[in-house]
Order: structure tokens, then sequence, then C-alpha cells
């Protein structure tokens, strides 16, 4: 059980990575126990006792990483289920990467990196592939890579970051995290996010430009900053993101303070909405006295949080817990603390990492359930925190149920259903996108549906001149291609 404070600067990140391998375990028809499962990690190559078992699944010993990689073995999960979201999790809420090993011998790395050319080139890289590229990275001062091969690298592993979900999206963000936090490569990825997020019409760029935040140097805050001062809404989203991190988990320090301090109360001078929202969504996590003198250049009051938002009592939670409980029979106060993360919006960085430990855990198909059933809901914000868990959760089970939402009368509801869709294996070729895509309301994330699903609309879009920022986003989709799951 993770037993720090709800508000608390930080998360128990040993308790959680215990909690999902054991989860992990006891789930699968190929867990048992004592010595049938030692016996399939040993033939996974990682030999190991029942006592010593019992004791790193109660988070009572370190974990190393190869007994993690031997879980994924030995209960048949695909290279990366488990390592990806517990070694970004580490990384970003526990300043505990996984993945900083001694460096590889020499040609050791070459053989990685030569392997990583071959799959790049057939078009076959997957997540696990990247964690395993990483892995070479740090091994740089042994390693030489042309700058022009790295770069195209990295290019298309931002690439695949934006459109990736569940394990392909853990796998891929953490391998970008590792090569931002390696001072060989980070003015690389800095660089290669930076055209990626400002490409035109590109899509998913949040979540590229929050890595950023992974390794804060004047170089990357610079970014950060142009960001959230000068870009659009979800540029500034992504920035927002990017500073929260560092600020929750106390790495902003220094010189970095004082320019992130200035940026949110020039940034709530302004008149947008949206801009003030995020300066003072920075401010609250720096200091009272800075949140209140972004109220004060604002000229406006503290964001109205419905109860339903917030940790203590997040929408919908009891209807979640119940399932889950009936399930595995057990009264799991880990899954109902990352429940309570995953549906409030209190710790954006906690929301993320929550719903990727819950995506890859045996109550996935039971919470995806229960977040279709509470898109029925009168209540928006039960809907709001449901919609947004599903994007983790979704898998091809819900597609049936969530088909007749699109019809639904309710904007928010038909769009959490769409990209819902998108994550679960596409949306149909029979369901035409064309009224979505033309209602304001729903249009992004139609747009987005549209391109994870490798929709055959997207040529006419493209072709469209009657909207230039939506025949952008078409061609985009075209070049980048669909949906990434692996």
């Amino acid at each position: 059980m993770d037993r720090t404070p709800l508000r608390g600067r930080h998360v128990d990140v040993d308790a959680r990575t215990a909690w999902l391998l054991r989860v992990s375990r006891m789930g699968s028809p190929l867990g048992g126990t004592g010595d049938s499962f030692t016996a399939r990690l040993a033939a996974a190559g990682f030999s190991t006792s029942g006592s010593v078992i019992s004791r790193r699944e109660s988070a009572l010993d370190d974990i190393p990483r190869p007994m993690i990689g031997a879980y994924e073995q030995a209960l048949e999960l695909p290279a990366g289920t488990l390592l990806g979201p517990i070694a970004a999790m580490r990384r970003s809420l526990g300043d505990e990467p996984l993945l900083a090993r001694p460096p590889h011998p020499r040609d050791q790395a070459y053989a990685v990196l030569s392997r990583t050319d071959e799959l790049i080139a057939a078009g076959t890289m997957t997540g696990a592939d990247w964690l395993t590229f990483a892995e070479a990275v740090i091994a740089a001062d042994t390693v030489f890579l042309p700058p022009s091969v790295m770069s195209g690298w990295v290019r298309l592993l931002v690439s695949e970051l934006m459109r990736s979900v569940r394990v392909g999206y853990a796998t891929r963000l953490e391998t970008l995290s590792v090569m931002i936090s390696n001072p060989h490569t980070h003015r690389t990825v800095v660089a290669e996010i930076t055209r990626a997020a400002g490409a035109e019409g590109a899509q998913g760029v949040a979540d590229i430009i929050a890595v950023l935040g992974d390794a804060l140097t004047a170089t990357s805050l610079t970014q950060i900053l142009d960001f959230f001062l000068t870009g659009t809404a979800a540029q500034r989203w992504g920035a927002t993101y990017a500073l929260l991190q560092p600020i929750s988990t106390g790495s902003l320090k220094g010189d970095h303070v004082d320019r992130v301090r200035e940026a949110a109360m020039q940034l709530a001078s302004t008149d947008a909405p949206d801009a003030v929202a995020a300066a003072y969504k920075v401010a609250q996590r720096m200091s009272p006295e800075l949140s209140a003198r972004v109220l004060r250049l604002s000229e406006t009051d503290p964001p109205a949080e419905p109860a339903g938002a917030r940790l203590e009592s997040p929408a919908g939670l009891e209807a979640f817990v119940q399932a889950g409980a009936e399930l595995s029979g057990l009264d799991d106060q880990m899954f109902e603390r990352l429940l309570r993360e995953a549906l409030s919006t209190d710790f954006v960085e906690r929301r993320t990492h929550s719903s990727m430990l819950l995506a890859v855990s045996p109550y996935r198909q039971v919470v995806a359930d229960v977040a279709v059933e509470q898109l029925g809901s009168a209540d928006a914000t039960r809907r709001s925190a449901a919609g947004h868990l599903l994007s983790f959760v979704v898998t091809a089970q819900q597609a049936t149920a969530l088909l007749p939402l699109l019809n639904s009368p309710a904007p928010d509801v038909r769009a959490h259903a769409l990209r819902a869709l998108a994550h679960a294996g596409g949306v149909p070729e029979s369901v035409d996108l064309r009224a979505q895509v033309a209602d304001p309301a729903t249009t992004d994330a139609a747009m987005y549906a549209a391109g994870m699903s490798g929709s055959a609309l997207l040529e006419e879009l493209a072709d469209d001149q009657s909207d230039g920022i939506r025949a952008a986003r078409a061609r985009w989709w075209q070049a980048a291609g669909s949906a990434v799951h692996l």
C-alpha cells in the first residue's frame, strides 16, 4: 500500500511497482505460487525463491529491472508491458530511473544499434525495442552515432509517441525521457520535439512537449517557456505539464524558479482564459504568494473546481472500487489510490502514471466497462473523469458499447467515445465520421479518431479547401501514419 499523503510531494513508487507485479501474477492463470512460478521465472532467466518473491511483491526489498522483464516472459505478456509504465513512473514521480544501468560493453552496444537500424528500416520497431535502444544510448560515452542518424531515429520515436497508446505509449515515453536525460542526446531530443510540436497540423503535441520537463536545462526550459507563453492551447497545456512535474517533485531550483515565476506572471496579464488558467495551475503548485499575485494580475477569482474533480472524492470512485472488489475478492487499497489519482484533476502527472498502471493491470477490463457505463451519467464531471480514464484502459471488448454513444445528444460523450474507439483498434470504416468532423464540438476528437484509425476520409479532408486547419491535420496524419499499439 502507498501510505504517502494524498497531497504529499512524493508517492511511493516502490509500493506501486510491487503492487503491479503482485496483481499481475495473481490475476494471471500463469501466475501460480511457490515452485511453479519460480520455475517459470527461472525459465525466463531469473532465478529466485518463493520467499524472495514474497518480500519483493510486498515492497520489503528492491525489485531489480531483470525481475520485471522475467515477469513479462513468465506471464506471457508483450515485452515492455510492465517495464514501460513502471520505468516511466519511477523516472517521473520517484526520480529513480530503472534504465540507468552500467554502460554496455562497446561490442554489445554496437550490436543493439545495428539491430535498431535493421528494425527501423523494416518498419517493425516496437516499444520494447526502443527501450533496449535507450539502454545503449546510456552508454553513449563508448558509442558514436552520426548526428544525422541520431536525429532521424529520434524524429521517428517522437512521431510514434504522438500517436501511440497503452504499452506503445508507455515504452516510448520512457525511451524519450531516457534520451532527454542523457547529456549526449539532450539537445537532439529538444530540437526534434520542438520541430514536431511546431509542424503544421501536428496532433499529440502536448504529450511530447511534456517530456521536456523530464530534464530541465537552460535549453529545455527556454523551449518550455516559449510554448507556455506563445503557443497554441495544446502546446501551452504540454508546457504546463512539463513545468508541473519538476515543481511537484521539488527538482525546479535556482534561476529556473525565477524564470518560471516571471513567466506565470507574464501569462496572467493576458486576456486569454486558457492562458490565465495555465498560469494559475503552475503558480498554485509553486507558492500561495505566487497564486495570489497571479489572481491579482489576471483580475480573476480562483477557478471553481467541482468536488467530484478533487482527489478526496473523485466522481464515480465507488463504482470502480466495487467492480474491482468483485473481480479480485480483495480490499485493494492501492487500486483505490490509483483510481483516486486517475479520476481527479489535482495532480495531472500522477493522473497519467496511475492511469498507465491501471491499463496494464488485471483490473483493466472491469475499469473500462465501468468507465463506459459512467459516460451515460447526467453528471458532466463524472463523464469527464470516466472518459479520460477510458482512453487509457479501453479494449476492443468495449467497442460494441461505445458505438451507440456516437449518437448521443451530448457532444462530450461523443468526443469521449471517439477517442476511446481510436485507442481500441480504430473506428470501423462503416461509421461515417463526416458529421462528427463538421461539428465544432467534436471536430478535434473526430479528426483524432480518423487519423488513429487510418480512415479513408483523411484523403477527402486533406483536399478540402474550405477549411485549411482541418486539411493540414489530415495531411499530417497521412504523413505520420495511424495508431501505434506495441
